[in-house]
């Protein structure tokens, strides 16, 4: 490996992870089955289903904000590219 390669940022120590663990400590205290209460669609909003398997991850403590983050946190960190590399072999 020559000097020119910059080896990528420690996660902890990009701003989009920092914005999403300030988010995280601003919704922990939120309690479940009042954001069931507010949001009727949220199991529909938060599980998928496909090839007979379920996940349903509404009742982890996520929100819109927490989407936007995590999707902002993996364009930083390449995923696209990650993904698109694992399947081009």
């Amino acid at each position: 490996m020559d000097g020119s390669t910059s080896l990528p940022a420690q996660l902890d120590q990009l701003d989009e992870f920092k914005a999403l663990f300030e988010h995280f400590s601003s919704i922990l205290p939120l309690q479940m089955r009042e954001q069931f209460a507010s949001d009727k669609i949220r199991f529909k909003q938060y599980s998928l289903q496909a090839a007979g398997l379920n996940l349903d991850y509404s009742k982890n403590r996520i929100n819109q904000t927490t989407t936007k983050l995590l999707c902002e946190l993996a364009r930083t960190r390449d995923l696209p590219v990650a993904i698109q590399a694992m399947f081009n072999g």
